[in-house]
């Protein structure tokens, strides 16, 4: 892969690949994120697809013009103990915008260098009239029929119909014409008009994803940080309302008095 560094040289045992990138309200990132931290997952390769990318501009610094920065694809590796498959995870900072369905392509062609056998990802499912501090449901969507029993299993849904946009759902389309088995999980999110990260979302998923895989995942530091995004969230939400109420509202009696 032209440009591409391998940071480890790993023997793998039949990975699965995790793979997400930035989309609505987060949720399939941040979960890629906590799930390589907290698991303390390995720099496996550093991924050059700067063709599926064009740049905005360039920086200065110093008095200086310098070259254009693009976003990092970077595969990580994790061994799973009692298990007989590794985990392979690919995080994209930022969707191509280029030869997209292309882009899936090359993401899969890595992920075969490593023997990946089945393709997960994650994406937000936006659910009009859900609160924020509600618990969001988890649905499947797969490219196999054969999968529901697998989903079944772990009480997920299968999710008959809909869209899964972005990379998220087009590295699904590419994996399926090359006959590779990959599922999405897609998890509700309530409508909100004001771009967040949906923590609460993202512990939803890896909740289904470590019984997928196995995984021995304890989520208690990442529930606490939802909740204390909620909270924050329903202070500024009411901080607003308030605000709007004394500013654009007119008492009652002093519309009454002035009428007279």
């Amino acid at each position: 892969m032209s440009g591409s560094r391998v940071k480890k040289e790993a023997v793998l045992r039949k990975p699965d690949l995790f793979a997400a990138w930035p989309g609505v309200q987060n949720v399939a990132l941040s979960a890629a994120e906590f799930m390589r931290g907290k698991l303390n997952a390995k720099n496996l390769l550093e991924a050059d697809l700067r063709e599926y990318f064009s740049p905005s501009g360039v920086s200065i610094q110093k008095g200086r013009v310098i070259n254009p920065t693009f976003p990092g694809n970077n595969f990580y590796y994790l061994e799973i103990p009692d298990s007989d498959k590794d985990l392979v995870i690919f995080i994209g900072d930022d969707q191509p915008d280029l030869y997209v369905y292309e882009f899936a392509h090359r993401v899969l062609d890595i992920a075969k260098r490593f023997n990946v056998g089945r393709v997960y990802t994650a994406a937000a499912y936006v659910r009009e009239g859900m609160h924020i501090e509600e618990k969001p449901r988890v649905w499947g969507a797969s490219t196999r029929v054969a999968d529901s029993n697998l989903l079944k299993k772990y009480d997920i849904p299968v999710m008959e119909k809909g869209q899964v946009a972005g990379m998220n759902g087009l590295i699904l389309g590419a994996a399926k014409e090359r006959r590779i088995p990959a599922m999405c999980l897609l998890t509700e999110v309530p409508n909100f008009t004001v771009p967040y990260t949906n923590l609460r979302a993202s512990c939803a998923i890896l909740e289904k994803i470590k019984g997928l895989l196995q995984l021995n995942l304890e989520l208690t530091e990442l529930e606490n940080l939802a909740s204390q995004v909620e909270e924050e969230i329903s202070k500024a939400s009411k901080e607003a309302m308030g605000r709007y109420i004394r500013d654009f509202t007119v008492d009652y009696q002093d519309l009454v008095e002035g009428e007279n």
